[in-house]
């Protein structure tokens, strides 16, 4: 009896969270779905949100190439290191996208995104 109890207050976690899941990715997939230069021009704070997370993003690559590059120099020490041209050469791929990312941004949001929020649905996402 206590086991069914529990088996069905699992099952009703299991669709409590299946259902937050699709609200919000349904959320985020309209948010998406908006014209880069519609949300630019209703959301004033858009370019600092942009400029956060590409210092986000510069701290993170700076911080795990440091972190790569200690730990390859400490592979004597018996830490399994990467080689120094791959860890370089992904560094310098992601910064590069780092740096084009908002043209990167620009173009795909505009590209394919044309309609702004409350009008009839994009085609490419239905």
């Amino acid at each position: 009896m206590l086991e069914l109890i529990f088996q069905g207050f699992a099952e009703w976690a299991y669709e409590l969270v299946l259902e937050c899941w699709e609200y919000f990715s349904t959320a985020l997939l309209d948010i998406m779905s908006m014209d880069y230069a519609y949300m630019k021009s209703h959301v004033p704070v858009m370019d600092d949100i942009i400029q956060v997370l590409m210092a986000v993003g510069w701290a993170l690559l700076i911080g795990n190439l440091v972190f790569q590059a200690l730990k390859s120099m400490m592979s004597g020490l018996g830490f399994e290191g990467e080689a120094p041209k791959l860890l370089f050469t992904r560094s310098f791929v992601f910064s590069f996208l780092l740096l084009a990312s908002p043209q990167i941004c620009e173009i795909g949001l505009m590209g394919c995104c044309s309609t702004p929020c409350g009008s009839e649905r994009n085609p490419y996402f239905t």
